[in-house]
């Protein structure tokens, strides 16, 4: 099976579903631990992980993630369903870990 979501950490580049994701270095940063989270026993990323990686609030970078992905051509619900939200505990990406290659 072919992965939906490649992660090259080398490149610092993503691509979802054949498109490439253009995403500003912070966003990156966040985008890659939830793409490495996901393919572990755990899929969720703790906010306070979020918050100790990036030095913000998670809600506000997750937030600005999300817009990211819409202005790189998400369409506004696809990129909610990516970045799933956990009720009171934090976040994680709203795909298998089949689907996810992590590559670098």
């Amino acid at each position: 099976m072919v992965p939906r979501l490649v992660l090259d950490r080398s490149a610092q580049s993503a691509t979802l579903d054949g498109i490439r994701l253009d995403l500003p270095m912070q966003m990156f940063a966040l985008f890659r631990l939830l793409t490495e989270q996901a393919v572990q026993r755990d899929p969720l990323l703790k906010k306070q992980e979020i918050e100790a990686q990036t030095g913000r609030p998670a809600n506000e970078i997750v937030r600005d993630l999300r817009k990211a992905l819409v202005s790189g051509g998400l369409p506004d619900a696809q990129a909610k369903a990516l970045i799933a939200t956990v009720r009171a505990r934090g976040y994680r990406l709203g795909l298998e870990p089949t689907e996810v290659s992590v590559e670098g």
